[in-house]
Protein backbone atom coordinates (compact mmCIF):
# COMPACT_ATOMS: atom_id res chain seq x y z
CA UNK A 1 0.00 0.00 0.00
CA UNK A 2 1.20 3.54 -0.82
CA UNK A 3 2.42 5.18 2.40
CA UNK A 4 0.22 8.17 1.66
CA UNK A 5 -2.80 5.86 1.96
CA UNK A 6 -1.73 4.26 5.24
CA UNK A 7 -3.97 5.58 8.03
CA UNK A 8 -2.32 7.41 10.91
CA UNK A 9 -3.42 6.49 14.42
CA UNK A 10 -2.75 9.44 16.70
CA UNK A 11 -2.27 9.22 20.45
CA UNK A 12 -3.93 11.95 22.53
CA UNK A 13 -2.16 12.48 25.87
CA UNK A 14 1.18 14.31 25.51
CA UNK A 15 0.99 13.77 21.75
CA UNK A 16 -1.91 15.70 20.27
CA UNK A 17 -2.19 17.71 23.49
CA UNK A 18 0.56 18.91 25.82
CA UNK A 19 -1.03 17.37 28.91
CA UNK A 20 -2.53 14.15 30.29
CA UNK A 21 -6.32 13.98 30.40
CA UNK A 22 -6.34 11.48 33.28
CA UNK A 23 -4.49 14.00 35.47
CA UNK A 24 -6.77 16.79 34.27
CA UNK A 25 -9.84 14.68 35.04
CA UNK A 26 -8.57 13.79 38.52
CA UNK A 27 -7.94 17.45 39.26
CA UNK A 28 -11.36 18.54 37.99
CA UNK A 29 -13.06 15.81 40.03
CA UNK A 30 -11.09 16.75 43.14
CA UNK A 31 -11.99 20.43 42.74
CA UNK A 32 -15.64 19.48 42.32
CA UNK A 33 -15.62 17.12 45.31
CA UNK A 34 -12.39 16.48 47.30
CA UNK A 35 -13.94 13.29 48.75
CA UNK A 36 -13.47 11.65 45.36
CA UNK A 37 -9.94 10.77 46.52
CA UNK A 38 -11.48 8.38 49.04
CA UNK A 39 -13.19 6.46 46.23
CA UNK A 40 -10.09 6.29 44.07
CA UNK A 41 -8.49 3.22 45.78
CA UNK A 42 -11.72 1.23 45.40
CA UNK A 43 -11.92 2.09 41.71
CA UNK A 44 -8.29 1.03 41.25
CA UNK A 45 -9.14 -2.42 42.60
CA UNK A 46 -11.15 -2.88 39.39
CA UNK A 47 -8.39 -1.58 37.13
CA UNK A 48 -7.30 1.71 35.60
CA UNK A 49 -10.11 1.60 33.04
CA UNK A 50 -12.63 1.73 35.90
CA UNK A 51 -10.96 4.89 37.24
CA UNK A 52 -11.19 6.56 33.84
CA UNK A 53 -14.82 5.58 33.31
CA UNK A 54 -15.83 6.84 36.77
CA UNK A 55 -14.06 10.14 36.20
CA UNK A 56 -15.60 10.53 32.74
CA UNK A 57 -19.03 10.07 34.31
CA UNK A 58 -18.35 13.00 36.66
CA UNK A 59 -16.28 15.57 34.78
CA UNK A 60 -15.21 16.47 31.27
CA UNK A 61 -12.15 18.61 30.43
CA UNK A 62 -13.07 21.35 27.95
CA UNK A 63 -11.56 20.38 24.61
CA UNK A 64 -11.43 23.97 23.39
CA UNK A 65 -9.20 24.98 26.32
CA UNK A 66 -6.67 22.14 26.13
CA UNK A 67 -3.09 23.02 25.10
CA UNK A 68 -2.48 21.43 21.70
CA UNK A 69 0.89 20.78 20.07
CA UNK A 70 0.97 23.37 17.29
CA UNK A 71 3.36 21.42 15.05
CA UNK A 72 1.32 18.23 15.42
CA UNK A 73 -1.90 20.02 14.51
CA UNK A 74 -0.28 21.63 11.49
CA UNK A 75 1.01 18.25 10.30
CA UNK A 76 -2.38 16.55 10.77
CA UNK A 77 -4.18 19.35 8.93
CA UNK A 78 -1.89 18.86 5.91
CA UNK A 79 -2.37 15.09 5.94
CA UNK A 80 -6.14 15.48 6.28
CA UNK A 81 -6.20 17.93 3.36
CA UNK A 82 -4.27 15.38 1.28
CA UNK A 83 -7.04 12.82 1.93
CA UNK A 84 -5.21 10.68 4.46
CA UNK A 85 -7.27 8.79 7.02
CA UNK A 86 -6.67 9.94 10.62
CA UNK A 87 -7.87 8.06 13.70
CA UNK A 88 -7.61 9.24 17.30
CA UNK A 89 -6.31 6.27 19.33
CA UNK A 90 -6.08 6.97 23.04
CA UNK A 91 -6.14 5.41 26.48
CA UNK A 92 -8.35 8.27 27.66
CA UNK A 93 -12.06 7.44 28.10
CA UNK A 94 -14.22 7.61 24.98
CA UNK A 95 -16.36 10.63 26.02
CA UNK A 96 -13.26 12.77 26.46
CA UNK A 97 -11.66 11.50 23.24
CA UNK A 98 -14.81 12.16 21.21
CA UNK A 99 -15.02 15.68 22.64
CA UNK A 100 -11.48 16.38 21.41
CA UNK A 101 -12.17 14.78 18.03
CA UNK A 102 -15.27 16.96 17.53
CA UNK A 103 -13.32 20.07 18.44
CA UNK A 104 -10.41 19.30 16.11
CA UNK A 105 -12.59 18.13 13.22
CA UNK A 106 -9.81 16.16 11.48
CA UNK A 107 -10.39 12.56 12.60
CA UNK A 108 -12.23 9.86 10.69
CA UNK A 109 -12.68 7.71 13.77
CA UNK A 110 -11.95 7.29 17.48
CA UNK A 111 -10.80 4.28 19.47
CA UNK A 112 -10.51 4.81 23.22
CA UNK A 113 -10.81 3.23 26.66
CA UNK A 114 -14.29 1.81 27.22
CA UNK A 115 -16.11 -1.28 28.51
CA UNK A 116 -13.39 -2.03 31.05
CA UNK A 117 -10.57 -2.15 28.49
CA UNK A 118 -7.71 0.30 29.13
CA UNK A 119 -6.49 1.06 25.61
CA UNK A 120 -2.74 1.21 26.13
CA UNK A 121 0.25 -0.66 24.70
CA UNK A 122 -0.68 -4.13 23.42
CA UNK A 123 -4.38 -3.48 24.04
CA UNK A 124 -4.23 -0.45 21.75
CA UNK A 125 -2.36 -2.46 19.12
CA UNK A 126 -5.09 -5.12 19.18
CA UNK A 127 -7.77 -2.44 18.85
CA UNK A 128 -5.99 -0.94 15.84
CA UNK A 129 -5.71 -4.37 14.21
CA UNK A 130 -9.42 -4.88 14.72
CA UNK A 131 -10.21 -1.37 13.45
CA UNK A 132 -8.13 -1.93 10.28
CA UNK A 133 -9.89 -5.10 9.21
CA UNK A 134 -8.81 -4.77 5.58
CA UNK A 135 -5.05 -4.52 6.17
CA UNK A 136 -2.49 -4.58 8.94
CA UNK A 137 -0.69 -1.50 7.59
CA UNK A 138 -0.87 1.62 9.70
CA UNK A 139 1.21 4.55 10.91
CA UNK A 140 1.32 5.54 14.55
CA UNK A 141 2.00 8.83 16.33
CA UNK A 142 2.93 8.69 20.02
CA UNK A 143 5.25 10.22 22.57
CA UNK A 144 6.72 7.69 25.02
CA UNK A 145 8.25 4.26 25.47
CA UNK A 146 4.77 2.94 26.34
CA UNK A 147 4.00 3.28 22.61
CA UNK A 148 6.87 1.01 21.57
CA UNK A 149 4.62 -2.06 20.86
CA UNK A 150 2.70 0.05 18.34
CA UNK A 151 5.78 1.57 16.72
CA UNK A 152 7.33 -1.90 16.28
CA UNK A 153 4.29 -2.97 14.26
CA UNK A 154 3.69 0.30 12.39
CA UNK A 155 4.78 1.02 8.84
CA UNK A 156 5.61 4.62 9.72
CA UNK A 157 6.67 6.16 13.03
CA UNK A 158 5.78 9.65 14.25
CA UNK A 159 7.24 10.58 17.65
CA UNK A 160 6.32 13.77 19.50
CA UNK A 161 8.91 15.33 21.81
CA UNK A 162 10.99 12.17 22.40
CA UNK A 163 14.13 12.20 24.53
CA UNK A 164 17.50 11.19 23.12
CA UNK A 165 17.24 7.63 24.43
CA UNK A 166 13.84 7.06 22.84
CA UNK A 167 15.04 8.63 19.59
CA UNK A 168 17.89 6.13 19.44
CA UNK A 169 15.53 3.20 20.06
CA UNK A 170 13.19 4.33 17.29
CA UNK A 171 15.99 4.90 14.79
CA UNK A 172 17.28 1.38 15.40
CA UNK A 173 13.92 0.01 14.23
CA UNK A 174 14.98 1.01 10.70
CA UNK A 175 11.61 2.45 9.68
CA UNK A 176 10.52 5.75 8.19
CA UNK A 177 10.56 7.93 11.32
CA UNK A 178 9.47 11.54 11.77
CA UNK A 179 10.18 13.52 14.93
CA UNK A 180 7.81 16.34 15.86
CA UNK A 181 8.12 19.02 18.54
CA UNK A 182 11.31 19.53 20.55
CA UNK A 183 11.48 18.11 24.06
CA UNK A 184 10.27 20.72 26.56
CA UNK A 185 12.66 22.39 29.01
CA UNK A 186 11.52 21.10 32.39
CA UNK A 187 14.16 23.06 34.33
CA UNK A 188 13.03 26.41 32.95
CA UNK A 189 9.36 25.52 33.42
CA UNK A 190 9.99 24.38 36.99
CA UNK A 191 11.73 27.65 37.86
CA UNK A 192 8.91 29.58 36.24
CA UNK A 193 6.17 27.77 38.17
CA UNK A 194 7.90 28.62 41.47
CA UNK A 195 7.40 32.33 40.64
CA UNK A 196 10.63 33.47 42.35
CA UNK A 197 9.81 37.12 41.65
CA UNK A 198 7.00 36.77 44.19
CA UNK A 199 9.56 35.97 46.86
CA UNK A 200 10.17 39.72 46.96
CA UNK A 201 7.02 39.93 49.11
CA UNK A 202 8.85 37.97 51.79
CA UNK A 203 11.45 40.71 52.14
CA UNK A 204 8.82 42.23 54.43
CA UNK A 205 10.18 39.86 57.10
CA UNK A 206 13.31 42.04 57.26
CA UNK A 207 11.33 45.26 57.73
CA UNK A 208 10.89 45.00 61.54
CA UNK A 209 14.63 44.42 61.96
CA UNK A 210 15.52 47.43 59.83
CA UNK A 211 13.02 49.72 61.52
CA UNK A 212 14.22 48.59 64.96
CA UNK A 213 17.88 49.07 63.88
CA UNK A 214 18.55 45.45 64.76
CA UNK A 215 21.59 44.87 62.54
CA UNK A 216 23.23 41.83 64.18
CA UNK A 217 24.32 38.88 62.06
CA UNK A 218 22.29 36.52 64.24
CA UNK A 219 19.10 38.51 63.64
CA UNK A 220 19.63 38.61 59.88
CA UNK A 221 20.35 34.88 59.77
CA UNK A 222 17.10 34.20 61.61
CA UNK A 223 15.21 36.52 59.26
CA UNK A 224 16.86 34.81 56.27
CA UNK A 225 15.63 31.42 57.50
CA UNK A 226 12.17 32.95 57.89
CA UNK A 227 12.44 34.27 54.35
CA UNK A 228 13.25 30.77 53.05
CA UNK A 229 10.38 29.28 55.07
CA UNK A 230 7.82 31.73 53.70
CA UNK A 231 9.21 31.49 50.14
CA UNK A 232 8.91 27.71 50.11
CA UNK A 233 5.38 27.86 51.51
CA UNK A 234 4.39 30.60 49.06
CA UNK A 235 5.66 28.70 46.01
CA UNK A 236 3.83 25.56 47.19
CA UNK A 237 0.57 27.51 47.38
CA UNK A 238 1.20 29.11 43.97
CA UNK A 239 1.53 25.63 42.45
CA UNK A 240 -1.65 24.51 44.22
CA UNK A 241 -3.44 27.56 42.83
CA UNK A 242 -2.12 26.91 39.32
CA UNK A 243 -3.36 23.31 39.40
CA UNK A 244 -6.80 24.20 40.76
CA UNK A 245 -7.29 27.13 38.37
CA UNK A 246 -5.86 25.50 35.25
CA UNK A 247 -8.97 25.80 33.07
CA UNK A 248 -9.62 29.36 34.26
CA UNK A 249 -6.00 30.34 33.55
CA UNK A 250 -6.35 29.02 30.00
CA UNK A 251 -9.00 31.69 29.32
CA UNK A 252 -6.65 34.49 30.44
CA UNK A 253 -4.38 36.16 27.83
CA UNK A 254 -1.34 36.03 30.15
CA UNK A 255 -2.02 33.25 32.65
CA UNK A 256 -2.57 30.70 29.88
CA UNK A 257 1.23 30.79 29.39
CA UNK A 258 1.84 29.43 32.89
CA UNK A 259 3.70 26.06 32.84
CA UNK A 260 0.80 23.82 33.91
CA UNK A 261 -1.86 25.67 31.91
CA UNK A 262 0.26 25.62 28.74
CA UNK A 263 1.36 22.02 29.18
CA UNK A 264 5.03 23.01 29.45
CA UNK A 265 5.20 21.18 32.79
CA UNK A 266 3.51 17.81 33.35
CA UNK A 267 0.77 17.66 35.99
CA UNK A 268 2.57 14.84 37.77
CA UNK A 269 5.36 17.20 38.80
CA UNK A 270 2.93 19.34 40.83
CA UNK A 271 2.48 17.14 43.95
CA UNK A 272 6.22 16.37 44.13
CA UNK A 273 7.14 20.05 43.85
CA UNK A 274 4.61 20.95 46.55
CA UNK A 275 5.96 18.25 48.88
CA UNK A 276 9.57 19.32 48.26
CA UNK A 277 8.86 23.01 48.85
CA UNK A 278 6.94 22.31 52.07
CA UNK A 279 9.85 20.16 53.29
CA UNK A 280 12.28 23.04 52.69
CA UNK A 281 9.89 25.40 54.46
CA UNK A 282 9.59 23.13 57.51
CA UNK A 283 13.35 22.61 57.89
CA UNK A 284 13.99 26.35 57.55
CA UNK A 285 11.47 27.10 60.32
CA UNK A 286 12.66 24.44 62.80
CA UNK A 287 15.40 26.59 64.43
CA UNK A 288 13.06 29.58 64.76
CA UNK A 289 10.77 30.50 67.69
CA UNK A 290 7.50 28.57 68.13
CA UNK A 291 5.43 31.72 67.54
CA UNK A 292 7.06 32.09 64.09
CA UNK A 293 6.34 28.44 63.24
CA UNK A 294 2.73 28.99 64.31
CA UNK A 295 2.56 32.05 62.04
CA UNK A 296 3.97 30.07 59.12
CA UNK A 297 1.45 27.29 59.73
CA UNK A 298 -1.32 29.90 59.85
CA UNK A 299 -0.07 31.28 56.53
CA UNK A 300 -0.31 27.82 54.94
CA UNK A 301 -3.79 27.22 56.34
CA UNK A 302 -5.08 30.59 55.17
CA UNK A 303 -3.55 30.31 51.70
CA UNK A 304 -5.05 26.83 51.34
CA UNK A 305 -8.47 28.18 52.35
CA UNK A 306 -7.94 30.96 49.83
CA UNK A 307 -7.14 28.51 47.03
CA UNK A 308 -10.14 26.28 47.68
CA UNK A 309 -12.80 28.70 48.88
CA UNK A 310 -12.08 32.28 49.94
CA UNK A 311 -10.80 33.45 46.57
CA UNK A 312 -14.41 33.23 45.34
CA UNK A 313 -15.83 35.34 48.19
CA UNK A 314 -16.39 39.04 47.53
CA UNK A 315 -14.22 41.30 49.76
CA UNK A 316 -13.04 38.41 51.93
CA UNK A 317 -10.48 37.55 49.26
CA UNK A 318 -9.10 41.09 49.29
CA UNK A 319 -8.95 41.36 53.07
CA UNK A 320 -7.25 37.99 53.34
CA UNK A 321 -4.59 38.98 50.79
CA UNK A 322 -3.93 42.16 52.75
CA UNK A 323 -3.66 40.20 56.00
CA UNK A 324 -1.19 37.74 54.44
CA UNK A 325 1.11 40.65 53.58
CA UNK A 326 0.80 42.02 57.12
CA UNK A 327 1.42 38.54 58.53
CA UNK A 328 4.86 38.63 56.92
CA UNK A 329 5.69 41.80 58.88
CA UNK A 330 4.43 40.22 62.09
CA UNK A 331 6.49 37.10 61.40
CA UNK A 332 9.56 39.25 60.87
CA UNK A 333 9.07 40.66 64.36
CA UNK A 334 8.40 37.25 65.89
CA UNK A 335 11.51 35.71 64.37
CA UNK A 336 13.81 37.89 66.58
CA UNK A 337 11.40 39.17 69.20
CA UNK A 338 11.09 42.73 67.87
CA UNK A 339 7.78 44.45 68.80
CA UNK A 340 5.75 45.92 65.92
CA UNK A 341 4.19 49.37 66.16
CA UNK A 342 0.39 49.37 65.92
CA UNK A 343 0.63 52.35 63.56
CA UNK A 344 2.94 50.36 61.27
CA UNK A 345 0.57 47.40 61.29
CA UNK A 346 -2.38 49.66 60.54
CA UNK A 347 -0.50 51.31 57.68
CA UNK A 348 0.43 47.92 56.18
CA UNK A 349 -3.17 46.66 56.40
CA UNK A 350 -4.53 49.65 54.47
CA UNK A 351 -1.60 49.72 52.02
CA UNK A 352 -1.94 46.07 51.06
CA UNK A 353 -5.74 46.26 51.01
CA UNK A 354 -5.38 49.01 48.41
CA UNK A 355 -2.98 46.89 46.34
CA UNK A 356 -5.32 43.88 46.56
CA UNK A 357 -8.24 46.04 45.38
CA UNK A 358 -6.04 47.25 42.50
CA UNK A 359 -5.48 43.62 41.46
CA UNK A 360 -9.22 42.95 41.42
CA UNK A 361 -9.99 46.19 39.60
CA UNK A 362 -7.56 45.52 36.75
CA UNK A 363 -8.97 41.98 36.41
CA UNK A 364 -12.46 43.47 36.10
CA UNK A 365 -11.15 45.90 33.47
CA UNK A 366 -10.10 42.85 31.41
CA UNK A 367 -13.54 41.24 31.65
CA UNK A 368 -15.56 41.61 28.40
CA UNK A 369 -18.36 44.17 28.69
CA UNK A 370 -21.01 41.66 27.59
CA UNK A 371 -19.98 39.01 30.12
CA UNK A 372 -22.54 38.69 32.94
CA UNK A 373 -20.11 37.33 35.52
CA UNK A 374 -16.43 37.37 36.28
CA UNK A 375 -14.71 34.92 33.97
CA UNK A 376 -11.98 33.97 36.44
CA UNK A 377 -14.16 32.37 39.08
CA UNK A 378 -14.22 35.38 41.36
CA UNK A 379 -17.35 36.70 43.00
CA UNK A 380 -17.25 40.08 41.24
CA UNK A 381 -18.95 41.51 38.16
CA UNK A 382 -18.11 44.54 36.03
CA UNK A 383 -20.79 46.49 37.89
CA UNK A 384 -18.58 46.28 40.99
CA UNK A 385 -15.69 48.12 39.34
CA UNK A 386 -16.66 51.62 40.54
CA UNK A 387 -16.99 50.62 44.20
CA UNK A 388 -13.81 48.53 44.03
CA UNK A 389 -11.90 51.60 42.81
CA UNK A 390 -13.45 53.79 45.52
CA UNK A 391 -12.50 51.36 48.29
CA UNK A 392 -9.01 50.93 46.85
CA UNK A 393 -8.28 54.66 46.66
CA UNK A 394 -9.69 55.22 50.16
CA UNK A 395 -7.46 52.48 51.54
CA UNK A 396 -4.44 54.00 49.80
CA UNK A 397 -4.93 57.41 51.36
CA UNK A 398 -5.65 55.88 54.77
CA UNK A 399 -2.29 54.07 54.51
CA UNK A 400 -0.48 57.39 53.93
CA UNK A 401 -2.29 58.94 56.91
CA UNK A 402 -1.24 56.08 59.18
CA UNK A 403 2.34 56.34 57.91
CA UNK A 404 2.37 59.98 58.96
CA UNK A 405 1.14 58.98 62.42
CA UNK A 406 3.83 56.30 62.61
CA UNK A 407 6.74 58.60 61.73
CA UNK A 408 5.51 61.19 64.27
CA UNK A 409 5.38 58.68 67.12
CA UNK A 410 7.59 59.21 70.16
CA UNK A 411 9.46 55.92 69.71
CA UNK A 412 10.38 56.70 66.09
CA UNK A 413 11.45 60.25 66.99
CA UNK A 414 13.81 58.86 69.66
CA UNK A 415 15.38 56.32 67.28
CA UNK A 416 16.44 58.78 64.54
CA UNK A 417 18.84 61.69 64.55
CA UNK A 418 16.78 63.57 61.96
CA UNK A 419 13.25 62.20 62.39
CA UNK A 420 11.61 65.08 60.50
CA UNK A 421 13.17 63.79 57.29
CA UNK A 422 10.93 60.72 57.55
CA UNK A 423 7.96 62.91 56.67
CA UNK A 424 9.33 63.04 53.11
CA UNK A 425 8.39 59.37 52.75
CA UNK A 426 4.70 60.34 52.99
CA UNK A 427 4.47 62.35 49.74
CA UNK A 428 6.55 59.71 47.92
CA UNK A 429 4.14 56.96 49.00
CA UNK A 430 1.17 59.23 48.24
CA UNK A 431 2.47 59.85 44.72
CA UNK A 432 3.16 56.16 44.07
CA UNK A 433 -0.27 55.02 45.24
CA UNK A 434 -2.05 57.82 43.35
CA UNK A 435 -0.18 56.93 40.18
CA UNK A 436 -1.03 53.24 40.73
CA UNK A 437 -4.74 54.05 40.82
CA UNK A 438 -4.54 56.31 37.78
CA UNK A 439 -3.08 53.32 35.90
CA UNK A 440 -5.86 51.13 37.26
CA UNK A 441 -8.48 53.65 36.11
CA UNK A 442 -6.96 53.71 32.63
CA UNK A 443 -6.79 49.91 32.54
CA UNK A 444 -3.04 49.85 31.88
CA UNK A 445 -1.81 48.28 35.11
CA UNK A 446 -0.35 44.79 34.82
CA UNK A 447 -2.69 42.18 36.33
CA UNK A 448 -0.04 41.61 39.03
CA UNK A 449 0.69 44.98 40.77
CA UNK A 450 3.88 43.60 42.35
CA UNK A 451 5.31 42.54 38.99
CA UNK A 452 4.26 45.91 37.56
CA UNK A 453 6.12 47.74 40.34
CA UNK A 454 9.27 45.67 39.84
CA UNK A 455 9.34 46.47 36.12
CA UNK A 456 8.22 50.11 36.36
CA UNK A 457 11.21 52.54 36.60
CA UNK A 458 9.18 55.18 38.42
CA UNK A 459 8.02 52.65 41.04
CA UNK A 460 11.61 51.48 41.53
CA UNK A 461 12.71 55.11 41.88
CA UNK A 462 10.04 55.73 44.54
CA UNK A 463 11.30 52.72 46.48
CA UNK A 464 14.90 53.93 46.27
CA UNK A 465 13.88 57.41 47.46
CA UNK A 466 12.14 55.99 50.54
CA UNK A 467 15.27 53.96 51.37
CA UNK A 468 17.48 57.05 50.96
CA UNK A 469 15.15 59.06 53.19
CA UNK A 470 15.36 56.39 55.88
CA UNK A 471 19.17 56.30 55.72
CA UNK A 472 19.51 60.10 55.86
CA UNK A 473 17.21 60.23 58.88
CA UNK A 474 19.45 57.87 60.93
Amino acid sequence: MDNQQIPIYVDLDNTLIRTDLLCEGLLLAFRQNPLVLLRLPFWLLHGKAKVKEELAARVSPKAELLPYHAQVLEFLEKEHAAGRKLVLATASPRPWAESVARHIGLFDGVIATENGCNLKGDAKLAAIRKHENETDSFAYMGDSAADMPLWRNAEEIYAVGPGQRLKGQLQRLGKNTVFLEAKRSLIYSTLKVLRPHHWAKNLLLFLPLLLAHEFSAESFLAAALGFIGFSGAASATYITNDLLDIEVDRTHPNKRKRPFASGALPFGYGPFLIAGLLTVSVFAALPLPPVFRAGLLGYLVLTTLYSFWLKHKVLLDVFLLAFLYTLRILAGGWVVGVPISNWLLGMSVFLFTSIAFAKRAIELHETPADEPGFVRRRGYTREDLAIIKAMGVSSAYAAVLLLSLYVSGDKVVQMYSHPNLLWLACPVLLYWLSRLWVKVHRGILHYDPLLDAMKDPISVLCGILIVIIGVLAL
